[in-house]
Formats: C-alpha cells, sequence, structure tokens
C-alpha cells in the first residue's frame, strides 16, 4: 500500500469523477436512465426477430429432440430390442442367449431409475418369468433323458427361479417311477384276468402279446400302452411232450412277463434319477464344488435315502406278491392288496419259470450293486434275490419228486441188456430228471460276489437236505408202486405209448404188465442198479454242486433203496421158495415111502430132479433179466432147500439100511448140483442133514451110491450146465 499510494488515490479520485458524471447523466435523461433506450431498442429488435425465425427455431429444436432420442436409442439399443430377441431365441430353443441377455440386462438395469428404461424392464422380467414356469413344466414332465434334465435344471438356476428346481425334479422323477411301478402291475393283473379261460389258466395268453409298459405320454400318471417282451420258455424235467403237445405250459404267463417288464421298467428310469442325485449332491449338476453348492445337506440326503428305499421296497413287494405271496402274509389285507392279488389258474404251474424269474431279480440286483447305492437302500432287492433262490431250489425239488413219482407211468418194462446187467429204462429216466434238476439249478445255487451263500441258514440247509433225499427216495416209491401194483391199479393208469415198429398204437398198461415174479425181478434189477450205479453218481453230482448236507441225504436215500432191494427179494423168494419147500415134503413120501421100509436105492427120486427144474426155471426168469442177480436168489434158494431137507431128516425118527442110502444119495445129489450156490448157512444145513442121517457101512453099498450118482450126473447134464457153468456172470464180474 505504501509503494503504491499515489496510483491508490489516482483511481479513487477516477472513479469518484466517473460516479459524478454517471449521476449527472441519469438526472438528465428520460426516465431516469440512460439505458432505457436503448433496452426498448433492443427488445424491438428482438420481437421482430422473433416473428422472422420462429418457424425455423422449432424445427431446429424438434430436430435436436429427435436428434437427442435416436441416439439414447442408440446407444440402449441392447434393452429395447430384449424382449423381441427373448421371445424369438426361445422359439428357436437358443436358451443360453436368452439366460446370457438376461443376465447382461439384469446387471445393467435392475436398479436403474429412467422411468423408460424400467418400463422395458419390467417386460423383459415378465417374459422371464413365463420362460421359468415353461422349463419348470417342461422338467416335470417324464420321461426325459438325463442330459435334458441337466440342461433344463441349469437353465432354471441361472434364469433365478424360485425353489430348488433340482430338488424338485427329484422329487417329481420318485414320484413318477412309483406310479410306473405300480402301473404296470395293475395292467399285467388286468390282462391276467381278463384272458380267455380255454385252459383256465393265466398263461394262456398268446405268445405273440406279451406287455411292456412305457410311457406314452411324458407326465405323471400318463397312460402306458403294451409293448413286447421276450422270455425264455423252460421245458418240463423230463418232459416228452412238444410245446405243441404241451399246450399251455409252454405259454408264457402274465407273471412272468410282469417281473420281466417290471424290472425292464426300474432299470431303465432309476439309474437317472440316482445320477442326478449324485450331481445334485457333489455340486457337479451346476459346475461346482460339494462346499460351494450348498445343497447336499444332511437331511436331503436321509430325504433322498428313503426315496431310494421306498423304491425298492415296492419293487420288492411287487414281486413276492406275484411269485411268494405267502412272504407278505405279515402285512396288513390292505397293504397286501396295494401290491396285488393275482389269480390262480387251474392249470397254473410257476415252477419251471423261476430260474428265469431268478435271472431276472438277480440280474437287476447285479446292475444295482454296480452303482454304488448305500448298503441300507438295496436290502429289499437283496432280500427277495435271495428268499427267490431259495424258493427256486426247494420248488423244483418238489416238482422233480413229483415228476420221479410220475415215473411209473412210463415203465415199459422192456429190459435192455448191456454190461451193467438188465434194466429198464426207468433208471436213465430218473438219472435224466435229477441231473437235468441239478443243471438246471446250477446258476441259482452258485453265489455271485455281491450276494449271500444261498444255504448259509442252517433252517435252509435243513430244508433243502430232506427236499433232495426226499427226491431220490421217491424213486424207491415208484418202483415199489410199480412192482406190486395190481391189475385194478393197472387199468385205472393213464394210456401210455408202446414201442412198435411200423406204427403208434396206444394200448391199455395192464396188456403189457408182466406177472408178478417177472416184476419183481425187473424192479430189483433195477433198484439194485440205481443204488449201486446210479445214486453215487448223483450225489457226487449235488456235493459237487455245493447241495448241504449230502451225506445225510446220502445215507437216507440208500437207506431207502436198500429197505426196497430187501422187501423185493423177501417177495420174489416167498414167490418162489414157498411152492419149492412145499412140494419137497410130498416128494419125498410120495407113494408112501418109509425110511425104515424101502428096496434099495436105484436112482435119485423125481422130487429132486423136480425142484432142480424148478431152480432152472427160475434161474432162466432171473437170468433172463439180470444175470448178477442170479447167484444171491439161487444161493437163498438152495438156503430154504437145505433148511428143509435137514427139518425133514430131523423128523425121521427109525432108518433102514436101504433108507439111510436114498437119504445120502439125494441130498449129495442136491447139494452137489447146486455146489455153486452154496453158502455157509446152507452147507451148514447140508452137514447137519447128512449128521441125521446113519453112515454107509457096506462098500458095496457106497459103490453103489457113486454108480446112481455118476447115472444122475450123465441123465441130467444138460439140464445141470446152467448151475456148473454160469460164463457170463463171470465174464460180467
Amino acid at each position: 500500500m505504501k509503494g503504491n499510494l499515489t496510483s491508490i488515490m489516482d483511481c479513487q479520485d477516477a472513479l469518484a469523477a466517473m460516479h459524478q458524471d454517471l449521476l449527472k447523466d441519469e438526472s438528465t435523461s428520460e426516465g431516469g436512465s440512460i439505458t432505457e433506450k436503448l433496452e426498448t431498442l433492443l427488445n424491438n429488435a428482438n420481437e421482430k426477430a422473433n416473428a422472422m425465425y420462429q418457424d425455423v427455431l422449432g424445427r431446429k429444436d424438434k430436430a435436436d429432440a429427435t436428434r437427442n432420442a435416436l441416439n439414447v436409442l442408440q446407444r440402449f439399443r441392447f434393452l429395447f430390442s430384449l424382449p423381441g430377441s427373448i421371445e424369438r431365441n426361445i422359439q428357436n430353443g437358443d436358451y443360453d442367449i436368452v439366460i446370457n441377455d438376461y443376465a447382461k440386462a439384469k446387471s445393467l438395469f435392475a436398479d436403474t431409475e429412467v422411468q423408460m428404461f424400467k418400463r422395458v424392464y419390467l417386460e423383459v422380467e415378465k417374459q422371464i418369468e413365463t420362460f421359468r414356469g415353461e422349463l419348470t413344466e417342461k422338467l416335470m414332465q417324464l420321461p426325459s433323458s438325463l442330459d435334458e434334465q441337466t440342461k433344463l435344471i441349469r437353465y432354471l438356476m441361472d434364469l433365478g427361479a424360485p425353489g430348488d428346481p433340482a430338488w424338485d425334479c427329484l422329487v417329481n422323477q420318485h414320484r413318477w417311477l412309483l406310479q410306473l411301478l405300480f402301473s404296470c402291475k395293475e395292467e399285467h393283473i388286468k390282462q391276467a384276468q381278463t384272458i380267455p379261460s380255454v385252459a383256465g389258466s393265466e398263461g394262456d395268453t398268446p405268445s405273440h402279446t406279451p406287455l411292456k409298459y412305457r410311457p406314452s405320454v411324458g407326465t405323471p400318471g400318463s397312460v402306458f400302452t403294451p409293448g413286447h417282451s421276450s422270455v425264455k420258455r423252460i421245458p418240463s424235467f423230463g418232459s416228452t411232450q412238444s410245446p405243441d403237445q404241451a399246450g399251455w405250459k409252454f405259454k408264457t404267463p402274465q407273471r412272468v412277463q410282469f417281473v420281466d417288464d417290471l424290472t425292464d421298467v426300474l432299470l431303465e428310469n432309476f439309474p437317472d434319477l440316482w445320477k442326478l442325485w449324485e450331481g445334485y449332491s457333489t455340486g457337479s449338476l451346476l459346475n461346482e464344488t460339494a462346499e460351494k453348492a450348498d445343497v447336499a445337506n444332511q437331511e436331503k440326503e436321509t430325504r433322498f435315502k428313503k426315496m431310494v428305499k421306498e423304491v425298492m421296497s415296492v419293487y420288492s413287494k411287487l414281486l413276492r406278491a406275484a411269485f411268494l405271496p405267502q412272504s407278505l402274509s405279515s402285512l396288513p389285507k390292505e397293504e397286501r392288496a396295494k401290491y396285488g392279488v393275482w389269480p390262480e389258474g387251474k392249470y397254473d404251474n410257476m415252477a419251471h419259470w423261476l430260474p428265469q424269474f431268478v435271472r431276472t431279480i438277480r440280474s437287476c440286483n447285479s446292475t444295482l450293486s454296480g452303482m454304488n447305492l448305500p448298503d441300507e437302500t438295496t436290502h429289499d432287492v437283496r432280500d427277495v434275490a435271495q428268499d427267490t433262490r431259495v424258493h427256486c431250489v426247494t420248488t423244483l425239488l418238489q416238482q422233480a419228486t413229483e415228476d420221479v413219482k410220475a415215473l411209473n407211468d412210463r415203465e415199459t418194462w422192456t429190459v435192455e441188456r448191456d454190461d451193467r446187467g438188465g434194466i429198464t429204462t426207468l433208471p436213465l429216466l430218473f438219472e435224466n430228471i435229477i441231473t437235468e434238476l441239478i443243471q438246471h439249478l446250477k446258476e441259482v445255487v452258485q453265489s455271485r460276489a455281491e450276494e449271500s451263500e444261498i444255504f448259509r441258514r442252517a433252517d435252509t440247509r435243513m430244508k433243502v437236505s430232506k427236499l433232495c433225499e426226499d427226491m431220490l427216495s421217491a424213486f424207491s416209491d415208484t418202483m415199489d408202486q410199480l412192482a406190486f401194483r395190481t391189475e385194478t391199479e393197472a387199468e385205472a393208469t393213464p394210456t401210455s405209448q408202446q414201442p412198435s415198429s411200423g406204427h403208434d398204437e396206444l394200448t391199455s398198461p395192464s396188456e403189457h404188465i408182466p406177472p408178478l415174479e417177472r416184476r419183481l425181478v425187473t424192479v430189483l434189477s433195477n433198484c439194485s442198479h440205481t443204488r449201486e450205479k446210479v445214486l453215487p453218481k448223483l450225489i457226487d453230482l449235488l456235493e459237487k454242486n455245493g447241495y448241504p448236507e449230502v451225506q445225510k441225504v446220502q445215507k437216507g436215500s440208500q437207506s431207502c433203496f436198500s429197505a426196497l432191494d430187501e422187501k423185493l427179494f423177501d417177495a420174489y423168494l416167498e414167490q418162489k421158495a414157498d411152492p419149492l419147500v412145499g412140494a419137497l415134503e410130498p416128494g419125498v413120501y410120495a407113494g408112501y415111502f418109509m425110511w425104515d421100509d424101502c428096496l434099495p436105492p436105484r436112482g435119485v427120486r423125481n422130487y429132486v430132479k423136480e425142484a432142480l427144474m424148478n431152480l432152472i426155471a427160475v434161474h432162466a426168469e432171473v437170468f433172463s433179466i439180470s444175470p448178477l442177480l442170479v447167484e444171491r436168489v439161487l444161493s437163498r434158494l438152495l438156503q430154504a432147500l437145505a433148511e428143509e431137507m435137514l427139518r425133514l431128516m430131523e423128523c425121521v425118527t427109525e432108518w433102514s439100511a436101504n433108507g439111510a442110502n436114498q437119504a445120502r444119495l439125494e441130498l449129495c445129489a442136491l447139494q452137489d448140483a447146486l455146489a455153486l450156490y452154496k453158502t455157509p448157512e446152507s452147507s451148514k444145513s447140508f452137514h447137519d442133514a447128512l449128521q441125521m442121517v446113519p453112515p454107509v457101512t457096506s462098500a458095496a453099498d457106497r459103490k453103489n451110491l457113486e454108480e446112481l450118482m455118476n447115472k444122475f450126473k450123465s441123465n441130467m447134464q444138460l439140464q445141470l450146465t446152467c448151475f456148473r457153468s454160469d460164463s457170463l456172470k463171470r465174464t460180467l464180474v
């Protein structure tokens, strides 16, 4: 300020002078303002200019507004074109583009305050909401592939769908699968009930119309239409009938078709349900880690296990209702009815279809085991597979027992001779039935890696062992009936086909059944062959295939055959020995013969020759059927003869020399003729009988006896050949 004081004062003086001049001018001006005139001129000029350029300026403002609007549209073209783009892409199926555009619009305009943008964005939200509903409806439509379901779930999650679409899909698919299983059951039972009862059996449905269940409309509760199912047909054990002759036996029963279809339904739909859960629980369904996903919480995992267990329980109980209805007896009546009550036909025999059923359920169990399901969820399926295997084995053993019992109607009594002796075809038929059964059950008995041992339970082992013993022992009952069948019983049996050289002819069984004695020998030969050859082979086969308590089975069946053998042998001996022994005493005393008063011996008397001829007849009868039985039969008959001769000698009180010589001659003749079949018992009886006869004291008598013995041998040489040389028997031995 000090340095510029002069300048500041000069400025102050100038401003004061300017102010004085301004006040002077204003006081002398019109209106008191020096700018009023200028203002008036300018306003007039402005009015004239506005009047001249008003239209031009209005058009300019409108053009500027239009230009600004076009700039806004160009800048935010994405938002304004989004509704049309979304509709077009939805129609074309380009869901990924819709989701990306919506995510971009949401990030840019979700929080905008511009009213125009709000209106457009609200329209987009309405479209997306509708789109979510369409995707949800499509997700709930079944059946659909796992890939399709996965895509739909990801679309819904990316679109921010409320709730949990993946879990809703799991619940819906679980409910749909249960409905599918029950619908399969209802349709098959309906088919079984409506089949025309030509043979009175549910199995009489034409083989070209089996049922296969597939949904025709992909929504829960849709109607199922029949398709096609192929089931292997299994003939009866030892059956000689063709499928045309057997008729209904070779028609596929509805229950067999049902099991096949029900298993197909489960295995075609459940794996997708499980894979969907795996993707859901691990987070891979949404390309997330399990920690990040936060969906597989403990509660939902527990719920899903219950859902899986329910599916397996329903599947198992439906199978039990079809093939093991007695296993559901503990359930309330209403619940049993829910799983189906199958009609029983007059000719309904499911025994021979059980292996097919076992293969189906075991295949299902193997498939489920390979999916690494929780152990507790598949417990019901494993149980029904185990119970079915046991039921199959026990039922087929019982059926085989019935088949063995029915063999008595297939006996032709035609003896076939070979190195084994003489037997009919019956032992071979018996062996074939058991062998085919064991081979047929081989797959059923053998346990797979995921299965328990079929005979692990004590009651199962005991039951199967008893059934095996009954099955083998049933053949002894069959032979017993054949051996002692009366003509009345033979007439009551169905007609059987007899072999003929030129033509087939139906004859009554009574027309070709041999006499009792020949039947006894034939059945005895069959029994011996079965006990010595067939049974050991079958027992070995049972043991190799893992059947329980085989030694007990062997002991019990051998005991039955041994008892039958003794019964048949005793019956045959009774038929032959009684007449033979009964003729001795009358022959000895024929012609009022007296041991103490008789003529000198002139040869062996006729009763000895008659006894030998009777034995020759027995020899011929037995030899014609089974040479191996000759020695056994004749040995016992010789023993009976020796005992009777001993009794007769013991009854003699007085002897003459001629009587003693006659007795010694006849005893020696019998003993020498049948020496090949002597036993310790018969030798002792003959020895004791000779001891009862006074000894020969005269040399002349001894010489006479030798001459008479030689004469007897010479005269009876031809007849005694069968007793002296049994070459065929020795060759066989």
